[in-house]
């Protein structure tokens, strides 16, 4: 085959990768809505489309503190420089967990997933999740 003509045929080959693409963070858009963060008896509850859906128990949740997610880490699931895992949905102002035990979460569906020591979540008021956090934390470490 000729390099002009594989060259031609480089763009279709790209064409299904594009829409795999496409269709992944259409689902993941279209579940967003679903998404949150919530405090319970339990432990806490994190739900983020695609990337992780379960319940921390409050044993495995070291500590919380109020962090700082820049726009040039991006937007979406990402892995930090500081070797954090961000569940980002807009820059600025964030609840970063620590973890006792690493948690899992999914970076790429069916592809990777990582062991995240440290999780940094974008939601509407981080100082109060960070409070609830820490709230929930005081009657573990005395015990």
């Amino acid at each position: 085959m000729s390099a002009a003509r594989t060259g031609s045929l480089l763009p279709l080959l790209l064409v299904p990768v594009f829409l795999a693409a496409a269709a992944l963070v259409g689902a993941m858009a279209a579940r967003l809505p679903a998404a949150g963060v919530r405090p319970s008896s339990a432990g806490l509850s994190i739900r983020f489309p695609i990337a992780l859906d379960r319940t921390i128990p409050w044993s495995d949740v070291a500590s919380a503190e109020l962090a700082r997610h820049p726009l040039w880490h991006g937007l979406g699931i990402r892995l930090t420089p500081g070797g954090s895992v961000a569940l980002a949905t807009l820059p600025g102002p964030c609840a970063e967990v620590a973890f006792r035990a690493p948690q899992q979460v999914t970076v790429l569906p069916g592809v990777a997933r990582v062991q995240a020591h440290r999780l940094r979540l974008t939601v509407e008021s981080p100082a109060d999740l960070v409070a609830a956090i820490q709230s929930r934390l005081e009657p573990v470490r005395r015990s």
